[in-house]
């Protein structure tokens, strides 16, 4: 554990000097440092149950893949059989989408130059701030705007049905599609 009085989150610490560990080593042709997550979570009274499933930590187009791979099916199990438990999963992938959204401005479109709970910017790469359109940034808010509805209370007046599978699965392959479109974009 990594303490003190940054305000910097100590896993944003830790991938900071894993991600300089790996640029020293790629200079002086050492061997780079690995690293693996473990996410952790509590399920009622068990602590500490491993969550294969945490997309939160992802890159964002392998968090909304392994949405669409996983989470998808099981969705679709719990609505032809009629579950009940639909509603609360499919609010669960929701918020998750959510997440990687806001994950994809920090990773995708802004490259890592600024990242919440992060004290460093990563001034090299500026550069991708000339990438970004204004279509990148309608896509975004269209989606933040339309998965935020299901993580805060709304007015009676705003429809916040939760979307249908189908949607979601639509909106899954947007969102991973530009991201390649993106990256590739941002290579160029």
């Amino acid at each position: 554990m990594v303490s003190g009085s940054t305000g910097a989150n100590p896993l944003a610490l830790l991938e900071d000097a894993l991600d300089k560990a790996n640029k020293n080593a790629a200079t002086m042709g050492g061997a780079s440092p690995t690293r693996a997550l473990i996410s952790l979570r509590r399920l009622g009274t068990l602590v500490g149950v491993v969550d294969t499933l945490d997309v939160r930590r992802e890159r964002p187009d392998k968090g909304f893949a392994k949405l669409r791979d996983h989470r998808l099916s099981a969705l679709r199990k719990l609505l032809d059989a009629g579950d009940v438990g639909y509603d609360n999963e499919m609010k669960a992938v929701c918020s998750d989408f959510r997440i990687l959204v806001e994950r994809s401005v920090e990773k995708v479109m802004l490259s890592g130059l600024i990242e919440r709970f992060r004290r460093s910017v990563q001034t090299q790469q500026i550069r991708s701030l000339a990438k970004i359109t204004p279509d990148d940034c309608v896509l975004v808010d269209q989606m933040m705007t339309k998965y935020s509805r299901f993580e805060h209370s709304q007015s009676d007046e705003i429809d916040a049905d939760l979307p249908g599978v189908d949607e979601l699965a639509d909106d899954l392959k947007l969102m991973i599609d530009w991201i390649g479109e993106f990256d590739k974009r941002a290579a160029a």
